[in-house]
């Protein structure tokens, strides 16, 4: 090698003196030895490695690496000035060592290596760079890497392995390179990470990288943690056990979060089999099944969180308490968030899907799990899980029935907060709403009622209403109500309106098939005949329909009195 990497001189590179004053040291020396011409390119070969070394002094990077490639005299003389000036005056992010190790340059590493260069070298000037604002420090690189880093990201095999053989320290920090420090809820000690990190974490279809530094003795991932969690959540069962026979680790050990090595296996996103059997060892070592972090989360938490259906599994398996974990910042609980599990179809079909979370579904409410707990309004809705199984995607009407079979209520007040239609309403009412491309100002087609048919024939047969929410139901959110509005977390919220209304104003759009629907099952539990009467002292016509000679307030009006005369014949006809 005669010019080290870069494209342009590097700006710490400094001449000592004029350029021109190099040049005629070398005129002097050949003067003093004249010899005639064709003997002048022997006599270059004899310079004294003084003299080449003293006109070094005197140019800049570009001359001195074009001067090296004179001939070979004068390479192996000037070629070192290089090194040395790469070691000494460059920035460290601009390191020869870091540049062979991204490009493969074994040789590159071996001659710095040779003369003297730090082979730990990761780019950063200090400890204080690790964590000083990237536009206080000089260079063009916004990350730091050593050696060890870009070679395995780099695929270098031969730089990685002459790298781990000849430096002493493995816990070379990275400041991001791999983004896991970057992660929401890092602290001090988790921004940085060293190569054994890299090497489980990024390189899973490389054993071999990490096992060959835990081989020398590495076993920590960054300065706050080991590796074990690392190997955990990759999924890497002979990782796990080669650091768990290190002298300093211990499978019990938690993290600066308060986090065993359980919740880290509940999070992974390997195979089932490997997922079961890292969850097993863990619990056979000792690990409390419902060991809580700091923050007071469980592994179980973290299933749920991550949508593990395996790791949820398992743990219930081993005795993990659902009840145990804390609501998520939506207010969640775990009957919550395992209805808005979907299929995704990663080697598992959907039926298979539907069953394994169905028998999630009954052991927590087994469990104890409450049927009736809102989220407490921080979502996109607030609701028991029943209303999430009735407005999830799916609307799996065997859920739906298990929760109403087990005491869920079907008179809890829901609170939407869709465009138009914020308010609290009965559950049928919000399950329109939720279907309804208008927010709660058009109406569903006929083709939208029929696929919801036959979930609203079981919400009214378990006692759902069609009028609006009362104040006496005591439901969480209308004891903020003030005549037709309330305000909750600084929001105006407008009083929800009701199924039976909504429905009544399809008849005017042309679309009866959700009036027809419910007033053909409902009955005098399901609606007030104050309501009734109320509904029937309306008006409700439409502007174009009056225009084609259609008077769908007429048809409201009889489809009303049918359903008032069949379930309320005592009620006084003239009113």
């Amino acid at each position: 090698m005669s010019q080290l990497p870069g494209d342009n001189p590097s700006p710490t590179w400094q001449c000592n003196g004029d350029r021109r004053h190099g040049t005629s040291l070398l005129i002097n020396f050949l003067q003093l030895n004249f010899k005639p011409q064709h003997q002048m390119a022997k006599s270059l070969q004899v310079v004294p490695q003084e003299v080449l070394i003293e006109i070094t002094h005197y140019l800049d990077r570009s001359s001195t690496s074009a001067l090296a490639r004179t001939n070979h005299n004068f390479h192996s003389t000037i070629n070192p000035v290089l090194y040395n000036g790469n070691f000494t005056l460059d920035l460290p992010m601009d390191s020869c060592v870091l540049w062979a190790g991204r490009n493969g340059r074994l040789e590159t590493i071996k001659r710095a290596h040779s003369y003297g260069a730090n082979l730990e070298v990761t780019g950063s000037r200090n400890d204080e760079d690790l964590s000083l604002d990237w536009a206080l420090i000089p260079g063009r690189r916004r990350f730091f890497a050593s050696g060890l880093h870009l070679a395995m990201q780099n695929q270098q095999d031969d730089v990685f392995y002459y790298l781990l053989g000849n430096i002493s320290n493995l816990d070379l920090p990275d400041r991001d390179f791999c983004l896991c420090g970057q992660r929401r809820g890092a602290i001090d000690g988790e921004t940085s990470y060293y190569p054994l990190h890299y090497a489980i974490k990024h390189c899973t279809n490389r054993p071999d990288l990490a096992k060959a530094l835990i081989n020398r003795g590495a076993y920590l991932s960054s300065m706050a943690s080991h590796a074990l969690n690392d190997a955990v959540e990759a999924g890497s069962a002979d990782i796990v056990d080669m650091l768990l026979q290190h002298h300093k680790i211990n499978a019990t050990d938690v993290n600066l979060h308060g986090e065993t090595a359980l919740h880290y296996a509940a999070r992974s996103s390997i195979d089932e089999a490997a997922c079961r059997a890292m969850i097993r060892k863990f619990v056979e070592a000792g690990v409390s099944i419902d060991a809580k972090a700091l923050d007071g989360t469980t592994a179980l938490s973290n299933a749920f969180v991550h949508k593990n259906l395996t790791a949820i599994e398992e743990l219930l398996d081993h005795g993990a308490d659902p009840n145990l974990m804390p609501t998520d910042t939506e207010g969640s609980s775990p009957l919550h968030l395992i209805l808005e599990f979907k299929h995704r179809n990663s080697g598992m079909d959907a039926e298979t899907f539907k069953k394994r979370r169905f028998r999630i579904i009954q052991r927590l409410v087994e469990a104890g799990t409450d049927l009736n707990k809102c989220t407490g309004n921080n979502g996109g809705s607030d609701g028991p899980p029943l209303w999430l199984a009735c407005s999830s995607s799916d609307r799996d009407l065997s859920i739906v029935k298990y929760l109403l079979g087990n005491g869920a209520r079907t008179d809890i007040p829901i609170m939407t907060k869709w465009p138009d239609n914020d308010g609290a309403r009965s559950i049928i009412a919000a399950l329109f709403a939720s279907c309804d491309p208008d927010g709660f100002m058009g109406c569903i087609d006929e083709d939208t009622v029929n696929g919801l048919r036959d979930m609203v024939v079981l919400l009214l047969q378990h006692g759902a209403r069609i009028d609006e929410v009362e104040d006496t139901d005591g439901g969480k959110w209308y004891e903020y109500a003030d005549d037709d509005w309330y305000s909750q977390d600084g929001r105006r919220y407008a009083d929800g309106d009701s199924a039976l209304l909504y429905a009544c104003r399809g008849v005017v759009q042309q679309e009866p098939a959700c009036l027809k629907m419910l007033l053909g099952h409902a009955t005098r539990e399901n609606v007030s005949l104050g309501h009734l009467r109320e509904a029937m002292g309306m008006e409700f016509s439409d502007e174009e329909e009056e225009e084609d000679g259609v008077d769908g307030g007429e048809e409201v009006q009889r489809m009303l009195r049918e359903f008032t005369g069949r379930e309320f014949p005592d009620a006084d006809g003239d009113e």
